[in-house]
C-alpha cells in the first residue's frame, strides 16, 4: 500500500500540468484563429471565382440569342439587359456587382475550317476582400476575380 502523501504530490503535479496545457493553448489559440480565418477565406475566394465564372458562362450564352442580338434590326435587345443577367445571377448567390463590372462584346470572331464564326464574349469582374487580419498585406487587398466566357452567337 502507497503513503497517502504520494498520492497528494502526484495530485499537485497533475493540476501544475493542467495549467502549463491551459497557459500552451492561450498561446497557439490566436495562430489557430488566424489559420482557421485563411481557410474561411481561400473557401470564399474560390465559391466567387466559380460564381463569377458561372455568371459570365450564364450571360454568354443569354447574348447569343437571337432575341439578344445587338443590331439595329433588332430594336429590343440591349447591353443593360444582357448585363443585368450576370448581375441577376450573382445577386441570387448573395454576391453584389453592378452593370458596370460586366462587359458584353458580340463582335468576338474565330476562324474554323476556313468559315467565320460569330462569338459572344462575357467579362465579369469583382473585388473579393479578405476577412482575414494581414491576408491583405500578403495577397494585396481586394483581389481581383474575373471570369471569361466566348459562347458561339445563334443570330
Amino acid at each position: 500500500m502507497k503513503p497517502v502523501h504520494n498520492f497528494i504530490n502526484i495530485s499537485g503535479r497533475r493540476q501544475k500540468q493542467r495549467g502549463a496545457v491551459l497557459v500552451e493553448f492561450a498561446f497557439i489559440l490566436p495562430f489557430l484563429t488566424l489559420l482557421i480565418l485563411g481557410i474561411v477565406d481561400l473557401g470564399l475566394l474560390i465559391r466567387n471565382s466559380q460564381i463569377i465564372q458561372n455568371a459570365a458562362r450564364e450571360t454568354a450564352r443569354y447574348s447569343s440569342l437571337p432575341k439578344n442580338w445587338l443590331d439595329p434590326r433588332n430594336p429590343s435587345a440591349s447591353v443593360t439587359d444582357i448585363a443585368q443577367r450576370a448581375v441577376d445571377y450573382c445577386a441570387e448567390e448573395n454576391l453584389t456587382i453592378s452593370l458596370s463590372d460586366v462587359t458584353v462584346d458580340q463582335s468576338e470572331t474565330i476562324v474554323v475550317g476556313g468559315v467565320t464564326i460569330r462569338l459572344s464574349e462575357i467579362i465579369v469582374t469583382m473585388n473579393h476582400n479578405f476577412i482575414t487580419p494581414g491576408a491583405g498585406l500578403i495577397f494585396g487587398d481586394p483581389v481581383p476575380i474575373t471570369g471569361r466566357a466566348l459562347f458561339r452567337n445563334l443570330f
